[in-house]
């Protein structure tokens, strides 16, 4: 069953150890991680460790013969990276791939266990020749290809037919790693080598080479649930492609565009290839590269929107192609392309629509990644059928994908539409759909302007949309992300004036193009892109003042979120206050937290109060859906490595661990009208190649709040203590975007620097 890559067979006997030897479990933890199901990949992983540990540290082999103790550590470690690549983490990857190369070196030549040696060496190699890449360490990447290319001629060279069989399977994977690495010259020799060397395999060779490829067809390892056995043909079919696709895109890199459009064509001549997602659209938006450069734009624009319709009606089976094959890049580069040529074509409306579009997929794609673990049952089930849609066209056949993939794509459509009548908050949260600039316009307010920017490698393009127009503008950048956090940099030396220097740099780049529709308005609504979601617009110079003072801004992780809030909220008056949480270490108490938490308590007539001990997780959860305004004067802390993660701190209790965090929020229910996080970095979140925030503000939109007040770093105490209080005197009177305004303008009277006033700023409804 392994061998011809029937996974999904096999993984039935998951949890069915007793029936199977050791060599049989082994099979089973190598088939869950080919259908990624990583959960119960560490139940089977655990029974063959418990097995090795019982027998002296050993494994039985196939034929029942005894395993080296260094080869049964190299296949867990080797199981072990792949796993760690799989999930982007490629410093483990690194740790266990060395560790299990290093293991196979020093085994003896056996011709029991020849196979199971250079399956272990060879998906060792090939696991750091996805992490390294990952890593941009080319220098180790070099390494470990020359490491490659001795894999056969050093270690198996007693037998011919098979030293062949290595070789073209190195040849692959050396056409990935040089591609990895921008040597495309190189990626189309190998993948040369390994196209002819396929083509011209014998008898002998083919019943060898189907046997040793199967282990590692990462293409349609997801077929035959009904037991279809792989054919030699849907294995060579499957180790070509890829040199093929590779051939393509060099081409194209290498500028040769004539010979990149007949490969990328005869490519999708193949109507297998519409059964691979995470290879289709990527191979849809190259041939559209490929379209632009021959000056055939409509041709280009439709192959983009074929790309990205391939990502939006196939998440499950593309959320994690980081791990997968380095040909793959990140899915924001179609939409890139698109937002380009659209604007190019004067298509501005359009343009933006695809920008905002694009901003929804870190959280649809993370979500995505952990099948919606983080929602309660009663949330998961309203999307059921769509996930059961998924779940149905993921477990066909390679063949039977090809065939239907209209129909796949229609049932999408129709099924996505429903969810969307039913549960709309939480179909925007785990489908995308597209943008309508007139809805938008219609959520602005009279003379109220939103700057929507996005970004691109080279190019940023500023939106500037009212209620009656949208206009855009496009200039080329070089070193943004640099300049934002040189920018940050500087707002944390408290006793320099950096701060006005970088500020103009990027004000002259964010603000300055769009000056005459800023003076117009009245109020700004900004939506950030990429690393602009870390840039505290309201310190921005313009050389004579900053854009605090020329206009109250808020900011919006999308523009779309405008249809979601400004929810009507029964509550009454009344201010719930966490302050102060007792987290059993004096080091992490808030002094001017707690005073602030008082303050305001005294301040606002009806207002709970909750200090120390007594602000625990579990008492917000109980009381949090009857408050107006909730305030947490706490700590917070950001994880970019997992932002589901990211939290507040309150106190612990026997039902809850105190670690408020951003994956609990989308099952918190809220009605509150304002949540103020008047805490550490509780507006940041997770940002990669250019996608929408994961963090606080858009779990706290989605559970029900109409705005938030969070910032962007660890903010000082006392000054905090001081803002908070203003911001709320103001709110008797004014507007949340103004009186978070006015109240940072006072508070920059008594402390000039922006350190102590730029931080906060208000998402959501005004």
């Amino acid at each position: 069953m392994y061998l011809n890559q029937n996974y999904l067979q096999l993984i039935q006997y998951a949890g069915q150890y007793e029936s199977l030897d050791d060599y049989g479990v082994l099979k089973v933890c190598q088939s869950l991680i080919r259908v990624e199901l990583y959960d119960q990949f560490d139940d089977c992983y655990s029974e063959l460790d418990s097995r090795a540990q019982s027998q002296n540290g050993t494994l039985k082999g196939q034929l029942d013969e005894t395993f080296p103790i260094d080869l049964t550590n190299a296949i867990f470690d080797s199981m072990r990276a792949e796993v760690a690549a799989n999930l982007g983490n490629h410093e483990q990857a690194v740790m266990h791939g060395e560790r299990a190369v290093e293991l196979v070196a020093g085994i003896p030549y056996s011709v029991n266990t020849v196979v199971d040696v250079a399956a272990t060496d060879f998906e060792a190699l090939r696991v750091l020749l996805r992490a390294y890449p990952a890593l941009d360490d080319k220098a180790n990447t070099l390494h470990t290809i020359e490491r490659a290319k001795a894999l056969a001629r050093y270690r198996y060279r007693g037998d011919k037919g098979f030293r062949l069989i290595i070789d073209l399977k190195i040849f692959t994977m050396l056409t990935e790693a040089y591609f990895s690495i921008e040597d495309y010259e190189q990626a189309l020799d190998y993948s040369e080598k390994a196209i002819s060397g396929l083509d011209s395999l014998g008898l002998l060779e083919r019943s060898l080479y189907s046997t040793l490829t199967a282990v590692n067809t990462a293409m349609t390892g997801q077929k035959t649930l009904d037991g279809k056995f792989q054919t030699f043909a849907d294995s060579v079919f499957a180790n070509k492609l890829l040199p093929r696709i590779i051939y393509a895109r060099s081409q194209l890199e290498l500028g040769n565009f004539e010979a990149a459009r007949a490969g990328f064509d005869e490519v999708l001549s193949t109507r297998f290839i519409t059964g691979i997602p995470r290879l289709y659209y990527p191979v849809l938006h190259d041939r559209g590269r490929v379209a632009e450069a021959l000056r055939d734009d409509q041709a280009a624009t439709d192959y983009y929107r074929q790309s990205i319709e391939v990502i939006e009606t196939s998440r499950s089976s593309i959320a994690n192609d980081s791990g997968k094959i380095s040909y793959v890049g990140n899915k924001q580069g179609v939409y890139q392309s698109l937002v380009q040529i659209l604007y190019r074509q004067g298509l501005v409306d359009a343009a933006f629509e695809v920008s905002e579009n694009a901003r929804a997929r870190a959280l649809v794609d993370l979500l995505a990644s952990k099948d919606l673990d983080v929602l309660s049952p009663e949330k998961a089930a309203a999307a059921n059928e769509l996930i059961e849609l998924e779940a149905a066209i993921t477990a066909k056949s390679l063949e039977q994908r090809a065939t239907s993939r209209s129909a796949d794509q229609a049932s999408y459509r129709r099924t996505v539409s429903a969810l969307s009548e039913e549960e709309p908050e939480f179909a925007s949260l785990v489908t995308v759909s597209p943008a309508n600039l007139q809805e938008i316009q219609g959520y602005l307010a009279d003379e109220e302007l939103l700057l929507a920017y996005y970004t691109t490698k080279d190019r940023l393009y500023i939106f500037a949309v009212t209620r009656e127009s949208n206009r855009a503008v496009t200039l080329e950048v070089a070193g943004l992300p640099t300049l934002v956090e040189d920018f940050r940099a500087s707002i944390f030396e408290i006793d320099e004036d950096d701060y006005l220097q970088l500020g103009s740099e990027l004000y002259q780049l964010l603000i300055a193009p769009v000056a005459m529709d800023v003076a117009k308005a009245t109020s700004i609504t900004v939506v950030p892109h990429g690393v602009l979601h870390y840039t505290p617009f309201d310190a921005l110079h313009s050389g004579e003042q900053f854009l605090l003072d020329l206009k109250p801004t808020r900011v919006l992780p999308s523009a779309s979120v405008m249809a979601f809030i400004n929810k009507s909220t029964l509550n009454d008056e009344s201010l719930l206050i966490l302050g102060n949480p007792d987290l059993k270490d004096a080091s992490m108490d808030l002094a001017g937290a707690e005073q602030e938490a008082r303050q305001l308590a005294a301040r606002v007539p009806g207002s709970k109060l909750l200090l120390r001990e007594e602000a625990t997780e579990t008492e917000l959860k109980s009381i949090a859906v009857t408050h107006r305004i909730i305030h947490f004067a706490s700590h917070g802390v950001y994880d970019s490595s997992a932002p589901l993660q990211s939290r507040l701190l309150l106190a612990k209790d026997e039902w809850n661990d105190g670690r408020l965090t951003v994956a609990e929020l989308y099952n918190l229910d809220l009605r509150a009208d304002l949540v103020t996080l008047s805490a550490c970095e509780t507006a940041l979140g997770k940002v990669a190649t250019g996608d929408d925030v994961v963090g606080f503000s858009r779990g706290f939109l989605y559970a029900g709040a109409n705005s938030i007040v969070s910032s962007l770093w660890e903010v000082d105490d006392i000054a905090t203590y001081e803002l908070m209080l203003q911001f709320y005197a103001n709110l008797e009177k004014m507007d949340k975007r103004t009186a978070l305004t006015q109240a940072q303008r006072t508070i920059r009277a008594r402390y000039q620097h922006p350190f102590y006033w730029a931080a906060f700023q208000l998402t959501g409804a005004i």
